[in-house]
Order: C-alpha cells, then structure tokens, then sequence
C-alpha cells in the first residue's frame, strides 16, 4: 500500500497526515477521537482546545492501558487452562514404551 496523505479536522483545526493506512480506517481513528473530545466539551463553558485534546488523548491512552491489562491477565488464565490440559492428558495417556 502507498504511503499517502490523509486529511481531517478536529477541534476546528485541519490535519494532513503520511499513512498506509486505508482513508476508511483514517476516518475510524478521526470519529472515535472525536467522540472523545466531545464527551470532554459537555461541560458548560468552553474549554481550551488544547486542554480538550490532551484529556481526550489521557482518556483514550487509559482505555488502551486497560485493554493491554484486560489482554495480560487473559493470557495469563489461557495459559494455565493449556497446563491443566497437557497434565490432564498425560495422566490420562501413557508415555509410550
């Protein structure tokens, strides 16, 4: 895949990225950060839109730690289901002769 510019606005400023990555999934990455940055607006005055960016980059990174915490500890219970397993079957089948 080419490396190609990609285009987009968030908090009324204009972005021109390099990426391999297809426009559609550019577009994904643009719509969840601005889901983000909305939540953080809600309040009701408005907010620095650097201050808006850095909260909503915190909020997304602690979402990433977590998924990265959910993913270790679900390894970790997979890998000592397979143990359980491998004992379970040599205790069930003999080592050949």
């Amino acid at each position: 895949m080419a490396n190609r510019p990609a285009e987009f606005e968030i908090l009324g400023q204009r972005y021109t990225i390099r990426s391999d990555a297809s426009p559609e999934y550019i577009r994904e990455l643009v719509v969840y950060m601005e889901t983000k940055v909305n939540e953080i607006q809600k309040g009701p005055s408005p907010q620095d839109p650097l201050k808006v960016s850095i909260l909503a980059a915190l909020t997304i990174v602690d979402e990433l730690f977590q998924a990265r915490e959910g993913l270790a500890a679900q390894e970790a219970d997979l890998v000592r289901t397979i143990q359980r397993l491998i004992e379970r079957l040599q205790t069930a089948i003999p080592p050949p002769p």
